[in-house]
């Protein structure tokens, strides 16, 4: 599982690192966080996350800044939240619930069987 998160994260940093390096140092890079979990009880995950972004020296407020989401443990609201996140347009958006990373069903295309 570490070896995954590792990956998903340098797979996500790789993809603005070029924009990172062309900006000034107010305006930092932003990573989106969408946790379905609330801000105190925090995950396992998330931890995992936010350490694997340290070794990689990215510090929030230095060379990158996080903005963090919870959904509070209630999953109906992670639609909404995921939507208002792309609408910020940060450099990547990282979730780990399927929930959080499909669109609301009035926004997902129609499928017509043939």
């Amino acid at each position: 599982m570490r070896r995954r998160v590792f990956l998903v994260c340098g797979l996500c940093l790789a993809s603005f690192g070029p924009y990172a390096r062309a900006q000034g140092a107010g305006d930092l890079p932003r990573v989106a966080i969408l946790s379905p979990d609330s801000a105190t009880a925090g995950s396992d995950r998330l931890a995992a996350f936010l350490g694997t972004l340290r070794e990689l020296g990215y510090v929030d407020g230095r060379n990158i800044r996080l903005d963090m989401h919870f959904a509070e443990n209630r999953l109906d609201r992670l639609p909404a939240l995921a939507a208002e996140l792309v609408k910020a347009r940060p450099a990547a958006i990282y979730t780990y619930t399927t929930a959080g990373a499909s669109p609301p069903p009035e926004q997902q295309p129609a499928f017509r069987s043939s």
